[in-house]
């Protein structure tokens, strides 16, 4: 095994005294350095951001993950929390980190805690299924809320040890579920752990 030399201080100080003397391609590596920095922040949060143009990819760094946002849902980010509403409130997705378990055991208790919110609650139904590449169960339920508004939800559980992802959606007992479900299945769809 070789091993290279350490660098002398007269070494060290040689290649200071050439920045000195290129003082010109000095400055131009370092302004070119700054700008490279620059465009990648910026296509980062062009990235971000919503456009007029589509759907909208949204990473929550704190959360652990990414969706996508349908065009006009309006998005809101705090923590570990991202909240998508469509256009006239009829629909509500909320995702973040779960419960810690087993998927099962995290969906029963997540399940359990949304349902408490509601009066005249009653289970519809639970299914497994896969987003993305990971194993999730999906319990449906309805009840009144505080408003005394009929609310239809879903409490999905995406597998992650030790702590699993949740997501939320809600809507008014009378929407119309023909045109939301699929915007709302996209957005279920789209979401990604963050490697």
């Amino acid at each position: 095994m070789t091993t290279k030399p350490a660098q002398s201080s007269t070494q060290k100080t040689s290649l200071a005294a050439r920045l000195r003397e290129r003082k010109v391609a000095t400055l131009i590596g370092v302004v070119a350095l700054v700008a490279a920095i620059a465009v990648g922040v910026t296509v980062l949060l062009v990235d971000e951001s919503p456009t007029a143009d589509g759907p909208a990819t949204i990473l929550n760094e704190t959360g652990g993950y990414s969706l996508v946002a349908p065009q006009g849902w309006e998005v809101a980010e705090q923590d570990r929390t991202t909240t998508v509403t469509s256009p006239n409130g009829d629909a509500v997705l909320t995702a973040g980190r779960g419960e810690v378990g087993t998927l099962e055991d995290a969906a029963a208790v997540f399940f359990q805690k949304v349902a408490r919110n509601y009066t005249d609650f009653s289970p519809i139904g639970v299914q497994g299924q896969r987003i993305g590449s990971r194993p999730a169960l999906v319990w449906a339920g309805k009840g009144t809320n505080a408003n005394d508004v009929g609310v239809r939800f879903l409490a999905i559980t995406i597998e992650d040890r030790p702590r699993n992802y949740a997501i939320t959606y809600f809507t008014a007992d009378g929407s119309e579920t023909r045109t939301l479900l699929p915007q709302v299945n996209s957005v279920v769809d789209s979401f990604r752990p963050l490697p």
